[in-house]
C-alpha cells in the first residue's frame, strides 16, 4: 500500500484539478488495486470507482460521502469553509489544531 497525495496537497500540491479530473488521475496514477480513502481522499476513491469501476476491486471508505446534492446546502458548506480558511489564517495552524483536539471529537 502506498499514499498518494491529492491533487493541491503534498507533492501533488502544483496540481490543480476538479473532482472528476483528480479521480481520473487517482485512477491512471494507482491502476487497479483496492481503494481506500478517508474524508476528501475516500470522496476521490469513491469517484475513481464510479469512473473506472474495473479497475476498483474493492472499496474502503472513512468518513466520506459522495458530496452534498442540495446547491444551496453546498453554496452554505463553501462560506462555512472561507469562515474557517479565515479563523485558520488569523490565529494560525498551530492554535486551531489546539482548538479543534480540545473539541467534542476527542472528548
Amino acid at each position: 500500500m502506498r499514499p498518494i497525495d491529492a491533487p493541491g496537497h503534498g507533492e501533488a500540491a502544483a496540481q490543480r484539478l476538479g473532482l472528476a479530473a483528480a479521480a481520473q488521475s487517482l485512477a491512471d496514477e494507482i491502476g487497479p488495486g483496492i481503494y481506500l480513502g478517508y474524508s476528501m481522499g475516500g470522496r476521490l476513491a469513491l469517484h475513481a470507482a464510479l469512473a473506472r469501476p474495473a479497475e476498483v476491486r474493492a472499496l474502503v471508505l472513512v468518513s466520506a460521502t459522495p458530496g452534498i446534492e442540495s446547491d444551496d446546502e453546498r453554496e452554505q458548506r463553501r462560506r462555512d469553509d472561507e469562515t474557517l480558511a479565515a479563523h485558520i489564517e488569523a490565529v494560525g495552524v498551530e492554535r486551531f489544531v489546539d482548538e479543534w483536539l480540545a473539541g467534542p471529537l476527542f472528548d
